[in-house]
């Protein structure tokens, strides 16, 4: 314990954004305020040689009395109620709690006291913006809300310019799966869920999982470390939200030039099924690989007939092939345009739902 606050006190102080005045007549933690736990007790040799090496006074509370702590306290549970948002609202793995509780400290650090608030409009004075002595400036504050991600959300992220191969036309270069961790500054950091590795970026798309799916099971993977029963409803494949990302323009980029062998697709049957499917207008789908990046497959009819739910898919015309399309993915149909003639006049639409008759159980 004394070594970790050993590094916080020096880490904060050599800070250039808290750096005091000349003249300032204190420094950043001359005071601490502790309970009486053993490892920051009076009579523990090491945290009093810390103290005493960082010329800071430390100050304890009452053991038999809860009240004489009572700021500290509360300032405790304010990130705890805060993390533990994070964790429910995102279904983030337990083992994050450490991420979500540092975010939970950032957002506070970057969102006004209500105690400073005497405007109409709230704006006023942050509390990092207060302690930099205005360093940390008002408009960098709002840039940190705006490109905030919290942790655990899945996300479909752009790549950097250098990892576009144009030799390589198996791979959407311009955006991968990835899962927020945590943020650097104002920069988001996030985790493949199929690789394990991170990877920066403020160019990204946010998705809003169903309530208790994590970003793991969102895209199809096994969550590593699930959170126990809050309460929150378990995910149900006809309640839950379904989304399709249609690329432009790579499907025809890929029908002028189609690689030598496609992936077959792997079917998600046995566990959760991912929440967004990415697909291009001529109806291929794509899949994150182990090397976490989105690479075609053979196309959505053949993952039907890869389920043994529909047989000789070459066999099938165009027509029979949106048949199956409609009974057994109908949900692969949302966001497409479509064109429809009422009384001579052609009309453009987008299928933004579907439902089933519940006397001929046919979908429409």
């Amino acid at each position: 314990m004394a070594d970790v606050m050993d590094k916080v006190i020096n880490d904060t102080r050599s800070d250039p954004r808290f750096k005091l005045p000349q003249n300032a007549d204190y420094e950043l933690f001359t005071v601490l305020r502790c309970d009486c736990a053993g490892e920051q007790r009076d009579d523990n040799k090491e945290w009093l040689e810390m103290l005493k090496r960082n010329r800071t006074l430390c100050e304890w509370g009452d053991p038999t009395d809860k009240r004489s702590n009572g700021f500290q306290e509360q300032a405790v549970k304010m990130i705890e109620l805060g993390a533990k948002a994070i964790m429910a609202q995102t279904a983030c793995p337990s083992s994050w709690w450490e991420y979500c509780c540092d975010q939970a400290c950032e957002i506070r650090c970057h969102v006004p006291l209500s105690l400073n608030v005497t405007s109409a409009d709230g704006d006023t004075v942050c509390p990092i913006e207060e302690l930099s002595s205005g360093r940390v400036s008002r408009r960098s504050c709002h840039r940190f809300l705006d490109h905030l991600v919290l942790v655990g959300t899945p996300c479909h992220v752009n790549q950097k310019p250098e990892a576009t191969k144009g030799s390589d036309n198996t791979v959407v270069n311009r955006h991968k799966p990835g899962i927020a961790i945590k943020m650097i500054g104002d920069m988001p950091l996030f985790l493949s869920p199929f690789t394990g590795k991170t990877f920066r970026s403020k160019g990204y798309i946010k998705w809003d999982a169903p309530p208790g799916c994590s970003g793991y099971e969102f895209f199809g993977c096994e969550n590593p470390s699930a959170l126990p029963y809050l309460g929150i409803p378990a995910v149900e494949a006809k309640a839950s939200p379904h989304y399709v990302v249609e690329l432009d323009d790579v499907g025809r980029f890929h029908k002028q030039t189609i690689p030598k062998s496609i992936r077959k697709p792997e079917l998600k049957s046995p566990g959760m099924q991912p929440r967004v499917t990415v697909i291009d207008e001529l109806g291929y789908v794509y899949e994150a690989d182990e090397s976490g990046e989105y690479k075609r497959t053979q196309g959505m009819m053949q993952k039907l007939e890869a389920a043994q739910i529909i047989e000789k898919v070459a066999a099938l015309s165009d027509r029979d092939k949106e048949i199956a399309r409609v009974k057994y993915d109908p949900e692969s149909f949302m966001h497409h345009t479509i064109y429809q003639a009422f009384d001579g006049i052609v009309y453009e639409g987008v299928i933004t739902g579907i439902d089933t008759d519940s006397k001929t159980g046919k979908v429409f």
